[in-house]
């Protein structure tokens, strides 16, 4: 996600579960004005119909480009 968000200049939002994650994550982004952390339950998302153009999730991505050496 940070090479997306390094490559573009777009806003990245990202939604975590753990609050203790997401403090962690924005004192080391804390200089990335266009990355925002929120706390949010993926069951329970607080966002406006088509407020994205893009939705990515993480664990998709780890899927697609892990190598299992086959």
């Amino acid at each position: 996600m940070l090479a997306i968000y390094l490559l573009t200049k777009t806003r990245l939002t990202r939604r975590q579960y753990s609050k203790r994650v997401i403090e962690d994550m924005k004192e080391r982004h804390m200089s990335r004005e266009r990355m925002q952390w929120l706390e949010m339950d993926i069951l329970d998302l607080q966002f406006e119909d088509e407020s994205f153009d893009l939705v990515i999730d993480k664990g998709m991505t780890t899927t697609i480009t892990f190598d299992d050496g086959s």
